[in-house]
């Protein structure tokens, strides 16, 4: 399989709704998305092997990729093409975020100078079987889970769901996680109000002045979009498998919460003049979960719910790139990772200098006293 059919990482774009994420390439093409949670089994990994693993698609003829951008700062991503004869449109993606709002992916897309086919290749549970579609009264229904939903007539062709947009025409498609009672326009751009004023009140709660301000921005909205509303837990990766280097072996799944990553992020919301909220909320997550055994006082990385994570699974999956192995599943939790453990305790001392708490003291101290009895 030749590497032009895997987009660079640099070029990918992340949209979430702090529960889970779905990355999208320069050609509006979703190549990941894992419903519902982060670590949840995939249903588009276009990413990991662009044959079998799925991909939500745009296809317009005479049409190049232009610029994106976020819509302030907001999850909200807006992607430009141009027409060769000089023509723009634009794709605005976001996942909804607000209470009682549905979950999974919107797409709004402007009126087209060029007809425009938008292809949905379901993979259901890291593409272990063919996906399951029928028709539902508006929707198409994905394996008994899933519901699609579009502005134009949806057609069903083998393992795929089509629409078309004509030429002229603006239109818009919903993968969520539930069946909805009905859905217009009207409710879609309600919903991308009420998702964009959400991600400015996140946004508000650090307010960074000074220089690489943009920059910072962004970094902090990758961070805030890797972040499990639930608990404040904060993920290295929305991915699997990713390569450490092309062609490697050193490909692991990073959705998960690691220790070592704890005085870095704290340290970073402090510095951008952060309210507290997110970072205390961070140390809440690690130090809620300390675990029962007794040969160390936390293990170096937990699942969203703080359990502890053994074993790892190989996917038949091209790789990256040819980059195999393909894992789910992370088996190193055994390690002993001191720099885990001393990067809470930097968590913890800026939390406490800032703010004159000591809260989580118990278990800090327990850590405190594990890494003087082991530091050698």
């Amino acid at each position: 399989m030749t590497n032009d059919k895997f987009p660079e990482i640099r070029d990918l774009a992340i949209i979430g709704d702090r529960r889970t994420a779905a990355l999208i390439d320069t050609k509006g093409t979703v190549v990941w998305y894992c419903p519902e949670r982060f670590d949840r089994p995939s249903l588009l990994a276009a990413l990991l092997d662009p044959e079998r693993g799925g991909a939500w698609s745009v296809r317009s003829p005479d049409t190049t990729f232009a610029s994106r951008r976020y819509l302030e700062d907001t999850g909200v991503l807006e992607t430009t093409f141009a027409t060769t004869n000089g023509n723009y449109w634009q794709i605005t993606d976001w996942m909804c975020l607000g209470e009682k709002l549905p979950r999974g992916i919107c797409r709004l897309f402007s009126p087209v100078p060029n007809e425009v086919t938008v292809t949905l290749q379901p993979a259901p549970d890291y593409a272990q079987h063919p996906p399951d579609l029928q028709y539902l009264g508006q929707a198409v229904q994905i394996d008994r889970r899933y519901y699609l939903y579009a502005s134009h007539p949806l057609i069903l062709e083998k393992d795929c769901i089509y629409f078309k947009i004509l030429e002229g025409e603006s239109g818009w498609a919903l993968l969520v996680d539930e069946q909805l009672a009905s859905v217009t326009i009207e409710k879609i751009e309600t919903w991308l109000e009420i998702t964009q004023a959400r991600w400015q009140k996140i946004a508000s709660y650090a307010i960074y002045h000074g220089p690489y301000e943009r920059e910072i921005a962004n970094s902090l909205r990758a961070l805030r979009m890797l972040t499990f509303e639930d608990n404040g837990g904060i993920i290295a990766a929305a991915t699997t498998s990713l390569p450490e280097v092309v062609g490697g072996e050193r490909n692991y799944d990073y959705r998960y919460v690691w220790l070592r990553d704890a005085g870095m992020i704290v340290s970073a919301l402090i510095r951008a003049g952060s309210n507290g909220d997110e970072e205390r909320r961070f140390l809440d997550y690690i130090c809620g979960f300390a675990c029962n055994s007794d040969s160390m006082p936390l293990k170096p990385f937990t699942t969203l719910d703080g359990e502890p994570v053994h074993l790892e699974k190989t996917l038949d999956w091209v790789g990256y790139r040819g980059s195999q192995p393909v894992v789910i599943g992370n088996a190193a939790n055994s390690q002993l990772q001191l720099d885990a453990f001393g990067n809470v305790l930097l968590a913890a001392k800026l939390i406490y200098n800032r703010f004159d708490t000591r809260e989580h003291w118990f278990l800090i101290e327990k850590i405190a006293d594990y890494l003087v009895e082991h530091w050698s």
